[in-house]
C-alpha cells in the first residue's frame, strides 16, 4: 500500500532541533516523508543516485552530506541511517502523522516492520513505539495492535492493552438490565 500524502505540521517551525538544520537538510527530511514507498513504519530504501535526480544541480555527494547531518542531529536524530543495509528510518513517523492513531495503518506498519534488515533501525523502532502517547488513546484495538507491534519486536508493553469499558454490564443493548426496555434514555418510545 503506497502512501500519496505527508503530513507536515506548522510547529515543526517551532522545533528548535529541526530550525538548527541546514535548509539542504530540512527539504531532504521533506522529500523523505512525502516519498511514495517510504512504508507506514518510517522505513525508506537508501536510493541516493535516485535522489539526486530529484532536483537539478543536486548530487549523490549532497544526499549523503544531508542524509549524515539528519542522522546525527542532537539530541534526537531525524533519521537512522543504515548505509550496511541501505536503509533508512524516519524515526518520528508513526507518532507524527498519527499512524498509530489508526489500527489499520498500525497493522500496515506491522507488516512493514517485518522486511527490516538493519538490528539499529529495529532498535529505533521499538524506542519510538515506546514514545507513542498511548495514553491518549481510549481505543481498546489501537492498544492491542500496538502491544502486537512491540511483542512482533521482542519487547513487552509497558501499558494496559485493555481500558475498561463505559458498560461495565458488558451488554451493549442495556436488555436483561435494570432498563429492560434496551432504551439508552429508560423512557418507553
Amino acid at each position: 500500500m503506497a502512501r500519496d500524502e505527508a503530513r507536515i505540521f506548522a510547529s515543526i517551525w517551532k522545533d528548535e532541533d529541526f530550525r538548527k538544520l541546514p535548509p539542504t537538510a530540512q527539504r531532504l527530511y521533506f522529500f523523505l516523508i512525502s516519498q511514495p514507498d517510504l512504508s507506514y513504519c518510517g522505513v525508506i530504501p537508501l536510493r541516493v543516485g535516485k535522489w539526486a535526480r530529484s532536483a537539478a544541480g543536486l548530487t549523490t555527494t549532497d544526499v549523503l552530506m544531508d542524509l549524515k547531518v539528519l542522522a546525527e542531529s542532537a539530541p534526537r536524530p531525524f533519521i537512522i541511517l543504515d548505509e550496511e543495509t541501505e536503509e533508512v528510518f524516519v524515526r518520528s513517523l508513526i507518532r507524527n502523522d498519527g499512524i498509530w492513531k489508526q489500527p489499520n495503518l498500525m497493522k500496515a506498519a506491522r507488516q512493514a516492520a517485518k522486511l527490516i534488515e538493519s538490528p539499529r533501525i529495529r532498535e529505533a523502532l521499538v524506542e519510538e513505539l515506546k514514545r507513542i502517547p498511548i495514553e491518549k488513546s481510549g481505543s481498546r484495538l489501537v492498544r492491542k495492535v500496538l502491544a502486537e507491534f512491540l511483542e512482533d519486536l521482542g519487547e513487552h508493553p509497558d501499558f494496559p492493552t485493555d481500558i475498561p469499558s463505559s458498560n461495565p454490564s458488558g451488554n451493549p443493548s442495556g436488555k436483561g438490565s435494570d432498563n429492560p426496555s434496551g432504551n439508552p434514555s429508560g423512557n418507553p418510545s
